[in-house]
């Protein structure tokens, strides 16, 4: 998959994870089960491009040490970086999907809880 590829799947997996986010609000249980299972899926997919950054960030954090003399400066340079910023995104979206995630399960516990007459 070439650069403009990734960059559309990541924009339609991003409107889909907001989506599904939207919807979980007034879900039924079921279907907050399911949205959770979608929503797995799209982190996954999130994960798996962080992974790609990560795996070139440990190298080029060295050079950028080497180059900048320190370690805060490396890191300020990073974050600048193309790369360093995807990471930044990417670990936004991650976090705010498990954030979901938790939260849904949260609600179908209360749910299965009220349903056995113990909340």
């Amino acid at each position: 998959m070439n650069d403009l590829e990734i960059k559309k799947q990541a924009e339609f997996l991003r409107t889909k994870a907001n989506e599904l986010i939207a919807e979980s609000v007034e879900a039924t249980p079921g279907r907050l089960s399911e949205i959770n299972v979608e929503l797995t899926s799209v982190k996954a997919w999130f994960s798996e491009q962080l992974d790609d950054i990560l795996v070139f960030k440990a190298d080029r954090l060295s050079d950028l040490r080497k180059e900048f003399g320190n370690t805060a400066a490396a890191k300020t340079e990073w974050n600048a970086c193309p790369q360093g910023k995807n990471e930044i995104k990417l670990r936004g979206v991650i976090g705010r999907i498990r954030d979901i995630v938790s939260v849904n399960k949260q609600r179908l516990q209360v749910k299965r809880d009220e349903a056995w007459g113990q909340y």
